[in-house]
């Protein structure tokens, strides 16, 4: 015969207060947590991917537009009046839109910018154009430090990721725009220029 019934144990409701305090001590040591790192790799190869969908952007309209030019030029004396005009736009047009798309893959370097070391302001100890101003004694030292102090190794990958996207928008991505825009709109004034040539015809 069995025994009675055990009694049935009923989970205890945690405290709110205690609840709120294990929220705030999850906030306070997120520097800790590994999801901290993987959201930051995964945003630098977010970046990373549309800085090469940007460079092969521009590559389509480095081609396109080499490829018009040398055609367009080596026509343009076979036509007069309205066709020679239309072929004359087509060629300004798309070696501006060439110009903004080979801005949009050039190195950023120039030489009137100031040498960086490890006390200048933004500097970037993951970017190459940054920390091979500084000699080697003084870049092991500080990446030692920043290594070993995991709030300036964070504070270092933040950086890192905002001054690539900083590059992304203000010179990749604003150039690439600048090039399919006008590269548009010199095919399609020619075009227009072409189809009102050939009805007056």
């Amino acid at each position: 015969m069995n025994g009675p019934n055990p009694p049935i144990k009923h989970d205890i409701p945690l405290d709110e207060k205690a609840i709120e305090s294990q929220k705030l001590k999850h906030l306070k040591n997120w520097q800790s947590s590994r999801s901290a790192v993987s959201a930051m790799q995964n945003t630098k190869a977010y970046h990373m991917h549309l800085t090469v969908l940007s460079d092969q952007k521009a590559n389509i309209v480095i081609a396109a537009s080499s490829i018009i030019i040398s055609v367009s030029l080596s026509q343009i004396g076979r036509f007069d009046g309205t066709l020679a005009y239309a072929l004359m736009t087509l060629t300004v047009f798309t070696t501006v839109a060439l110009l903004f798309a080979i801005l949009s893959v050039a190195p950023a370097f120039s030489k009137s910018q100031k040498k960086m070391n490890v006390d200048t302001k933004g500097f970037n100890p993951f970017f190459f154009g940054h920390f091979t101003d500084v000699e080697l004694d003084d870049y092991r030292a500080h990446m030692l430090d920043v290594l070993k102090d995991q709030d300036k190794l964070y504070d270092s990958m933040l950086l890192d990721l905002y001054q690539m996207g900083d590059v992304l928008k203000n010179k990749k991505f604003k150039y690439l725009s600048l090039s399919y825009k006008i590269f548009f709109a010199g095919i399609s004034i020619g075009l227009m220029m072409f189809i009102v040539a050939m009805f007056m015809k």
